[in-house]
């Protein structure tokens, strides 16, 4: 799975931390790099949100990426930070068999 954009919600619920967090532990503990990453390893193993990324339905997908957005609009609702995530969410799927196809997509319309 991959996101990008405001994704400091998404990696908080799949990752369970702040990706700010390493780079700010780096500097505090002045930590290597090769510290750094054992220690994201370890968390990793620790606190990451499991998800059977190869043997997920396509429903299940749909539904984790619907939730991971509704989370960030929500989050950002209540938050005092930039709000840059709202409205209608378009969904698609690629499969082998069918190609993109669009499961949910907002109308835009005129007057």
């Amino acid at each position: 799975m991959s996101w990008g954009g405001q994704n400091d919600i998404v990696n908080r619920i799949i990752f369970g931390h702040d990706p700010k967090m390493l780079p700010i532990l780096k500097q505090f503990f002045n930590l290597s790099d090769q510290q750094i990453e054992a220690f994201r390893r370890h968390l990793a193993g620790q606190i990451e949100y499991r998800v059977p990324y190869r043997v997920i339905a396509l429903q299940d997908c749909v539904d984790l990426a619907t939730y991971l957005i509704r989370a960030t609009m929500t989050a950002q609702s209540l938050a005092t930070d930039l709000r840059g995530v709202g409205g209608a969410i378009d969904v698609a799927t690629i499969t082998r068999a069918e190609g993109f196809k669009w499961i949910q997509r907002k109308e835009i319309r005129g007057e």
